[in-house]
């Protein structure tokens, strides 16, 4: 009969604490999880949780706190992987927030209450924070695909000056640029189709070209020297592109594969 009772004190209990976890998070902004403190108790008194998690120290009553630094018992440090600590505050049947802290390394954590008597009449607890899992990815911040959820390199990172693949087919050496771009240069800029699908007017142009491109093909344009100064991100029939700001000269536009001489004046 005994122990009837208590496991149903003890269901009591825990359901009286998951109702009201939720309320008590709003007297400690920012915690996701909330440990009850009161008459000579912290519940739950054992905890497990993730990297990352701030907890949250709600007092109904008395006058405690949660420390996390040199126990009570022993006066030596509890080697905690990292030190935490509260001064005593006086509770409330609402609830009063002691602080709240985030845990950022695994390992477990022992604590304890200041308050006289309060640790050596049992009013003591511990945290176990474990790793939330390992993410793959570059973890170089200068490289073009760093990923900042990352926490193990997976050898994936570019950097600017490696070689990439911009997806257009009459280019070669393509490479990532200081700001991250996939580029890379025409084989033979001077290698132009004669006969094409595709028109360019007016030519030579001066603030705006039109190319009609029957053929429903990828639009690119190539300098003199090479380097990709446009291309299109969608195919279509019928492209206007602003050239005011390009520098006189002979340009290249490539459809497809096929490819015009374009002049800037």
């Amino acid at each position: 009969m005994k122990n009837i009772l208590l496991s149903f004190l003890t269901i009591a209990a825990t359901t009286a604490f998951t109702n009201t976890s939720q309320a008590q998070t709003e007297i400690c902004p920012g915690a996701t999880v909330i440990i009850e403190t009161g008459d000579l108790y912290f519940a739950p008194s054992a905890i497990e949780i993730p990297v990352g998690t701030t907890v949250g120290w709600v007092n109904v009553g008395g006058t405690h706190n949660a420390n996390g630094d040199i126990s009570v018992l022993t006066n030596a440090s509890f080697g905690n992987p990292e030190p935490f600590f509260f001064p005593l505050i006086s509770g409330s049947k609402g609830g009063v927030c002691i602080g709240t802290f985030t845990f950022t390394l695994e390992g477990v954590y022992n604590y304890d209450c200041t308050g006289y008597g309060h640790a050596a009449g049992g009013m003591v607890a511990s945290l176990t924070v474990v790793g939330g899992g390992e993410v793959a990815g570059c973890t170089d911040t200068l490289a073009c695909n760093y990923n900042v959820d990352a926490t193990t390199d997976d050898g994936s990172c570019a950097l600017p000056g490696d070689a990439c693949d911009d997806g257009d087919s009459v280019t070669i050496n393509d490479i990532y640029d200081d700001e991250c771009n996939c580029a890379g240069i025409i084989d033979n800029v001077g290698d132009v189709s004669q006969e094409n699908s595709f028109k360019i007017f007016p030519n030579p142009a001066s603030s705006f070209v039109r190319i009609q491109n029957p053929s429903n093909e990828v639009v690119s344009i190539f300098n003199v020297v090479g380097s990709k100064v446009y291309s299109s991100t969608t195919s279509k029939v019928d492209f206007t592109i602003d050239v005011s700001a390009y520098s006189k000269g002979i340009y290249t536009v490539f459809v497809g594969g096929q490819s015009s001489k374009l002049i800037i004046e």
